[in-house]
């Protein structure tokens, strides 16, 4: 075994990294861990390179020996924290981090980790109590005041927000992500000054116009789930009264990007149908997707599967013929618009099966698409149907926020509904003034 200094292990592995030799790269920082198992450089890399790979146990492993070999040191709880974080064990994930504030005493990075979990949770006694410990750090950094604004706006407290995203633009004036952070300022300052108006004396002709706006830029807007509420918005909202296949089901994510790919082998088949505990949705096995209005039912709503009826036959029938004229229809019009745009109307991660009786050989999901899922897929759709295709994602929460790449995808977080309604507990109707919002942000970028 060669004699090489930590630092030349660091840029031989660095470079396998940047070339996504993640397997070359992993063996490497391995070799340079055994003749240097001090070195936080080169098990950092071993965690990046064993993340690129979704090993993430190892990765966990790696975060723990540098915990171990390194307790004062910030990055080995950052790296565990944030393995965990990807896993959904969050609660594991604000106990590392805790643990090592208290270690590191009280390093900002975690801090600033920490707030991020607890946003997250709307815990607003414990976002409270991390911030007062990053604030009181002497020597705040970029990414510290960008993370303690972020952090002040969702408290509600404006003017210290709008302080320390100045402070912030003071130490780097080209931040894009310091610069983009004054809009979400802005506009979450204005949805303080709408929500204090009675919802039934919310007047929304000046949102209307705004989303006029949007639907000139956009001149195909379709909704790709997870539920018909987001399309009544979008119809609402743009007078754009087009049917598509998305407009009807609650569609997980996952389920819908595997039917967008693969609409040609759709079929409902009677076998795949299962009727929820309530009785008021169709499960289709199949494709985790819930039929909601494509079935009969009662006047009290609930829904009778008449099994080797020929009613239910001739239903399944003309609802096949139907699904494959829209799904026709909204590759036609997607292929052929000058700026179409693809609503995701927040999502569901996790199919319904996780919930209900399960079939053969189902296999889980990922707890959450994340932003390469989202891109992943806006890439599909830019190679096959449209290059000028752009993807909105909404998130339904407190805090107001708006981001857009350079790849099309928008993410919008907008306010939620006080008054969730539950079918299985699962679908939740979204607030009429949190699309309304949305539109208005969106129109401001496109």
């Amino acid at each position: 075994m060669s004699n090489k200094s930590w630092l030349h292990y660091h840029e031989e592995c660095l470079s396998l990294i940047r070339a996504s030799s993640f397997d070359r790269a992993l063996l490497l920082a391995k070799e340079g861990r055994a003749q240097h198992p001090s070195s936080i450089h080169l098990t950092c890399l071993a965690i990046t390179a064993c993340r690129a790979e979704g090993d993430f146990v190892s990765s966990l492993q790696y975060s723990q020996s540098l915990i171990a070999s390194h307790p004062s040191n910030w990055q080995g709880y950052a790296k565990y924290s944030e393995d965990l974080n990807s896993l959904g064990r969050y609660d594991e994930a604000l106990l590392i981090l805790e643990q090592g504030i208290v270690a590191t005493k009280e390093n900002p990075h975690l801090c600033s980790a920490a707030i991020a979990i607890c946003r997250l949770r709307e815990d607003r006694e414990a976002v409270t109590k991390y911030l007062s410990l990053l604030t009181s750090s002497p020597d705040l950094n970029e990414h510290d005041l960008y993370s303690a604004s972020i952090g002040y706006l969702f408290l509600g407290n404006i003017d210290e927000s709008r302080r320390l995203q100045k402070a912030g633009l003071l130490l780097n004036s080209s931040s894009q992500r310091l610069a983009s952070l004054n809009n979400q300022i802005i506009t979450h300052e204005q949805s303080l000054i709408l929500s204090s108006v009675p919802f039934d004396q919310l007047s929304t002709a000046y949102l209307r116009a705004a989303c006029g706006r949007a639907l000139q830029m956009c001149d195909r807007i379709i909704s790709i789930g997870p539920s018909c509420r987001n399309t009544h918005h979008i119809r609402r909202l743009t007078n754009n009264d087009g049917a598509y296949p998305f407009d009807w089901w609650i569609t997980p994510y996952f389920s819908m990007v595997n039917i967008f790919k693969n609409w040609n082998e759709f079929c409902i088949k009677e076998q795949a149908l299962m009727l929820t505990p309530s009785g008021k949705a169709v499960l289709n096995t199949d494709w985790s997707i819930l039929h909601v209005h494509d079935f009969p039912k009662s006047k009290s709503g609930v829904i009778r599967l008449d099994r080797d009826s020929s009613s239910l036959k001739n239903i399944i029938t003309e609802l096949n013929s139907k699904y494959l004229f829209l799904f026709q229809r909204m590759f036609a019009d997607i292929a052929e618009a000058s700026s179409p745009l693809l609503v995701l109307g927040g999502y569901m991660a996790k199919s319904f099966v996780e919930v209900l009786p399960k079939p053969e050989n189902y296999c889980s999901p990922p707890i959450d698409p994340s932003d390469d899922d989202f891109l992943i897929f806006l890439d599909y759709v830019r190679s096959n149907l449209n290059s000028r295709a752009n993807m909105l994602v909404l998130s339904f929460g407190n805090l107001p926020a708006l981001e857009k790449n350079d790849s099309g995808l928008i993410k919008l977080t907008v306010p939620d509904s006080e008054n969730n309604l539950a079918i299985d507990n699962i679908h939740k109707p979204r607030s009429y003034l949190g699309y309304d919002l949305a539109f208005t942000m969106l129109a401001s970028v496109l």
